[in-house]
């Protein structure tokens, strides 16, 4: 009699819920891009202006370039970001340039932008970590300037929240590493690096500013600890009810 009562807890546990194996993470949308600019205002007037840009052109290679020269004035300005999304990752490397050479006293400028931004859904709770290094070298001259910015927005559209940011302009030569991690609950989220740098000189000479960056975001779910329904408890309690029911009529046989 032993047995038939654990042929029925066995038949009984059957019939629980299989844990579900859909993906909870859904990629809602990206803005992926690379962006050059470059101008040069002469004492003369002559005015010179060109750009390159990506957007809206999604990709996991970008690169983007622009230039112009008169004279003895060069500006110019270029950038890229190779990058691929995945529903548990998204990682990337970005590399911007700006130079600015001016033969006289005119006005030069160029620059370049790399920018990763991606927005997905959570149907359920997952512990995200995110790891995003930055360098950025600039040289003696006027004006150098790169600026990085981290983000993750938690919510999409003018009633966003700002999760976690971190945005930092560079001086003459930095490298910095950004770091986070935590826990998100189910909703939408927009998860954004990028690097500008940008080159201006209005003097003879030159400058350069160059930067890098590297990242990697990992989302993983959070272990719960699996809990029968209702529905399953009942049947189950039930199984075990008619497996006893049974042994007390053989008993009173």
């Amino acid at each position: 009699m032993r047995s038939t009562v654990f042929k029925v807890f066995i038949a009984a546990l059957t019939v629980l819920p299989a844990v579900a194996a859909a993906d909870p993470i859904t990629i809602i949308g990206q803005q992926r891009f690379a962006t050059a600019s470059a101008t040069i205002s002469t004492m003369s007037g002559v005015h010179l202006f060109d750009d390159d840009t990506t957007a809206p052109v999604p990709g996991d290679s970008l690169a983007a370039a622009a230039s112009v020269s008169t004279g003895g004035d060069l500006g110019s300005g270029a950038a890229t970001l190779s990058s691929s999304i995945a529903p548990q990752r998204f990682s990337g490397v970005g590399t911007v340039t700006s130079t600015a050479t001016s033969g006289a006293n005119d006005a030069i400028f160029g620059a370049g932008g790399s920018n990763f931004t991606v927005s997905f859904l959570l149907d359920t709770p997952h512990i995200f970590d995110y790891a995003v290094d930055f360098t950025a070298t600039n040289s003696a001259g006027e004006e150098p300037f790169a600026h990085t910015t981290v983000a993750l927005f938690a919510g999409l559209g003018p009633g966003s929240t700002t999760a976690i940011m971190d945005s930092t302009v560079f001086g003459n030569a930095a490298t910095r590493r950004v770091t986070q991690g935590g826990v998100l609950q189910p909703g939408e989220y927009l998860f954004n690096v990028q690097e500008t740098v940008q080159s201006r000189i209005s003097l003879p000479g030159t400058v350069t500013t160059d930067g890098r960056f590297t990242f990697a975001f990992d989302l993983r779910p959070l272990d719960v600890a699996a809990t029968p329904e209702p529905a399953s408890l009942v049947l189950l309690g039930t199984g075990l009810l008619g497996a006893l029911g049974v042994r007390k009529r053989q008993s009173a046989r």
